[in-house]
């Protein structure tokens, strides 16, 4: 587990263009961007079953590998209104965000934070509401993700964990594609299946998931953490990837997505909170 006092630590300090998990960051990039090829791949939202798996994180490592080496103009939006940290990793102030947004107390424009990065803004989670899930309202996020769109070329969104509210169910109507992060070592099979569940259940569009593994999960890493994508594929295509891996279950949440060992790259990174 990371200390407490690097959770919220500016992901400047540990961003290195040229570290191992940036380069496995590029390849979920390209991964998803395949899907693109066919889809309009316009915003993507990661979220996770539970607090702690490294959403935060792996949304944040995404926008800035998307700005920084495809060279796209990204905006990353912190849309978990009941713990937002993307202000404190960014080094933005929180307010005005997208609460003021919703509640239509200004514009987008107004809200938007630089960063250290010309093309890539911030879109912090704003002021704090006793009831934030009841800012979500669709017709106003359908306006502010369609206006997101216009001003960049890529939308990347920091959501809720999908079981303790209901927010990423919602914001997942408004994007093109969805990325579940999981923990491996902590993420149990049956909860992570019960919030792919829930994202099956409104039409979200899943790409794949973000395996997250521990250092206490993989000793060998030591002081680091293990990165991967793998898309969700049909049930005939997992049953042929588990022949390919011997029938070996995937260990922690690595098990919910059924990946294949072709899908296995690793790479290190220094902060696994979400």
């Amino acid at each position: 587990m990371v200390a407490k006092d690097k959770q919220n630590r500016p992901i400047y300090q540990d961003f290195d263009p040229e570290a191992p998990e940036t380069t496995e960051f590029r390849r979920i990039f390209t991964r998803i961007s395949r899907r693109g090829q066919t889809e309009k791949m316009r915003s993507l939202l990661f979220t996770s079953s539970e607090r702690g798996e490294g959403k935060t994180t792996s949304a944040s490592m995404f926008a800035m590998v998307a700005a920084l080496h495809q060279g796209l103009r990204v905006c990353l939006v912190d849309a978990d209104l009941h713990r937002p940290r993307i202000d404190k990793l960014f080094e933005v102030s929180k307010e005005p965000g997208l609460a003021e947004i919703l509640g239509e107390e200004l514009s987008i424009e107004a809200a938007l934070k630089a960063t250290r990065h010309e093309t890539l803004q911030v879109l912090p989670a704003g002021g704090r509401r006793p009831f934030p899930s009841e800012l979500l309202i669709p017709d106003r996020l359908a306006a502010t993700f369609s206006r997101l769109k216009l001003l960049f070329d890529l939308v990347v969104v920091d959501a809720p964990p999908l079981l303790p509210v209901s927010d990423p169910a919602v914001l997942s109507r408004e994007v093109d594609g969805v990325a579940m992060v999981v923990r491996a070592g902590r993420t149990q099979r049956d909860v992570a299946l019960r919030a792919k569940k829930i994202l099956d259940d409104v039409g979200a569009n899943l790409l794949g998931a973000i395996v997250n593994n521990a250092d206490d999960v993989l000793p060998y890493y030591y002081g680091h953490s293990y990165y991967q994508y793998s898309g969700y594929g049909s049930d005939a295509e997992r049953s042929e990837k588990e022949k390919e891996e011997g029938g070996r279950a995937p260990r922690g949440g690595d098990a919910a997505s059924g990946r294949s060992a072709k899908a296995r790259s690793r790479a290190r990174a220094s902060r696994s909170s979400g």
